[in-house]
């Protein structure tokens, strides 16, 4: 037999497929009969490109071979391919071995052993994992792990499995799951007992035990469990505790297959992923939690926050870094004049309004960034003037400046405090200051001046009557002034009563009407009430004040010798009076602060008369006898003061 006789003879008495292929051709040279029934879809036959075979497994092949004669060693690999004549891929493990052929041709010896056997069961492994809902890995790891090993035990034909991990710092290692229908596996046992198990974990790699070489332990487990040797396979596990799988095989002379390591393996890295998988969760799930834990907090903290800022009636407004508003209150967004959102940016913000300092010089805002502002705010007394379309607003303005870690500003939050009320007291106070000093010094110096006269003219009886007429005067105007200033502060005192009882409404005010007709001559004073009785609750006293000022308000701003009506009616359970005249009448926003205290009309303030309490008083006294005031104007069409009293027989 020639030399190229018993190749052939040793290529065919080989059960896998090989090959010798030509490496710079890549072609066949020579091939086993297992090689020739190879599914290339290509008859193959000795002389034929390896890529003519087949358009898929051709090139993979081809490659290989050429870089296994090119690198000069053995070269083993494994791939995947998938038949023309079949519907699911096969796996591969490949080894090529360089060799010098005859002419010193480059030859590469191919051998190919098909896995599909391994693949099959891993895919198998794999549907079986898959098929362990999330619900039962999270109720019970041992479960899951236990119905995996089962699997296991027939794949690998062996009496039993168990998966065993470290309970802790200690060397103890516990079961977690087993399928071992004879002799169960220990619950808990040590490293101590068991050294195989520990030299497994150390090297981090699969070790065979046979009863021969075991220690005590393990014999004595052995022989318990009728088995001929122990199968170790380290697992893993990055987020927990690691351990061991453990097989029993039952005969002790002959070692595991290379297939049946392997098959333990995957089965071991199976066992691990589920473990992995499950303190992954549980982690994931503690995390989550957490993570909920501290968003529902977040979220409260903002929400009650923003309520916070809501609730204020100082206006707020926060910015970030870049000048863009974050939060805006709808105080904030009243003072300007805007509807909810209509502020994004500072630059939109210095537009909507003209800034003033206290002295009346403008605050140039163009061009002016957030910082600049923020600095002009600092260096002045925190106090300006806000010109909005309601007319100026006195504002206090606060900054905060929230900054990172590097210092950087963050975000910026202006508090403006109103004080336009408080401004315009302190203007009313002045004017009030400077009644006193002329209105009240005026009619005492006529007193004084009138009882100088009666002194020189004592002996003129006429003359004495026109000074002593002049005092009197002079000293009720001066005593109704006194009565107003008292009578303000005992409202805001609360001390001012009223003492209510039953009168006849239409007979009162008809003699309040007469002594008002011979107090004031030269203005018509005229009333239209009803015939029957309307009685009231009311202080008599109060009610004489409260008409009385109607009145002379009424007279005030009317033309010289404009008439005024006062006319009564019952509506429901109450009775309504109306003071009317054809005065000056009053604008909108004069007729929104009418019932102020110290508020007087431009005409008053140009005649330097009165205090501006007279109205406040008046709707004060009205409300304490559970009725109403208001009043109706226009400019030039006169005004119409309205007020009710409850009737008597309501209140008893």
């Amino acid at each position: 037999m020639d030399d190229m006789s018993l190749v052939r003879a040793v290529l065919d008495a080989a059960e896998d497929p090989v090959a010798i292929v030509e490496a710079s051709g890549q072609c066949v040279f020579l091939c086993n009969s297992a090689f020739r029934n190879l599914d290339f879809g290509e008859p193959c036959a000795e002389g034929v490109g390896l890529r003519q075979l087949s358009p898929t497994l051709g090139p993979i092949l081809g490659d290989l071979c050429r870089d296994a004669a090119a690198e000069g060693n053995t070269v083993s690999t494994c791939f995947s391919w998938k038949s023309p004549l079949s519907d699911e891929p096969s796996f591969w493990s490949v080894r090529l071995a360089p060799i010098r052929g005859p002419g010193d041709k480059d030859l590469v010896v191919l051998s190919l052993h098909e896995e599909t056997d391994h693949a099959r069961l891993v895919r198998k492994l794999d549907s079986i994992i898959s098929s362990v809902t999330r619900e039962q890995r999270d109720r019970d790891l041992g479960a899951a792990v236990a119905q995996l090993l089962e699997i296991g035990a027939k794949v690998l034909d062996t009496s039993g499995l168990a998966v065993m991990l470290s309970s802790g710092g200690d060397d103890a290692l516990s079961c977690l799951a087993q399928h071992a229908p004879g002799v169960p596996f220990p619950d808990r046992t040590t490293l101590s007992d068991w050294p195989s198990i520990a030299e497994a974990i150390k090297l981090d790699h699969s070790l065979y035990v046979n009863r021969s070489v075991a220690a005590d332990g393990e014999a004595k487990f052995l022989d318990t469990a009728k088995s001929g040797g122990l199968l170790i396979c380290p697992i893993r596990v990055s987020v927990g505790p690691s351990g061991v799988l453990l097989g029993l095989l039952p005969d002790a002379d002959c070692e595991p297959s290379s297939d049946q390591m392997c098959l333990a393996e995957v089965i071991a890295g199976k066992c691990a992923s589920l473990a992995e998988s499950y303190y992954n969760e549980e982690r994931f799930a503690l995390l989550l939690m957490a993570e909920r834990n501290a968003y529902t907090r977040a979220v409260t903290s903002t929400r009650q926050l923003r309520a916070l800022l809501e609730s204020l009636c100082d206006a707020v407004v926060i910015f970030d870094r870049f000048g863009r508003i974050i939060f805006a209150n709808s105080s904030f967004e009243e003072l300007l004049g805007v509807g909810p959102g209509g502020l994004r940016d500072w630059n939109q913000l210095r537009q909507a309004a003209v800034f003033r300092r206290l002295d009346g010089s403008v605050i140039d805002t163009d061009g002016v960034d957030l910082a600049d502002a923020l600095q002009e705010l600092r260096s002045a007394d925190m106090d300006i003037i806000v010109e909005t379309p309601s007319g100026p607003r006195y504002e206090k303005v606060t900054v905060g400046v929230l900054r990172d870690d590097n210092g950087e500003v963050e975000s910026v939050i202006c508090i403006a405090h109103d004080w336009t009320n408080i401004h315009q007291m302190r203007e009313a106070q002045l004017d009030v200051i400077k009644f006193v000093s002329h209105d009240l010094r005026t009619p005492l110096t006529q007193i004084m001046a009138r009882a100088q006269l009666i002194e020189l003219v004592a002996d003129k009886p006429d003359a004495v009557r026109r000074a002593a007429a002049a005092i009197v005067s002079a000293s009720k105007h001066m005593n109704n002034m006194i009565h107003d200033i008292t009578d303000s502060a005992r409202i805001e005192l609360g001390k001012a009563p009223v003492s209510p009882k039953p009168i006849d409404l239409v007979h009162t005010l008809s003699e309040i009407v007469d002594a008002l007709c011979s107090c004031n001559p030269q203005s018509p004073i005229r009333m239209h009430a009803p015939t029957e009785k309307i009685t009231v609750m009311v202080d008599p006293l109060r009610l004489e004040r409260i008409v009385g000022n109607l009145v002379s308000n009424a007279i005030k701003y009317s033309p010289h010798g404009s008439p005024v009506l006062i006319t009564v009616e019952r509506c429901g359970d109450e009775a309504k009076v109306a003071v009317t005249d054809r005065g000056v009448g009053m604008t909108p926003e004069e007729l929104a602060k009418v019932f102020d205290r110290y508020y007087r009309a431009p005409e008053a303030i140009r005649g330097s008369e009165g205090l501006g309490l007279g109205l406040f008083i008046t709707k004060s006294f009205v409300e304490a006898h559970g009725g109403r005031i208001w009043a109706e104007s226009s400019p030039g069409q006169g005004s119409v003061f309205h007020f009710t009293l409850p009737l008597a027989k309501d209140l008893h």
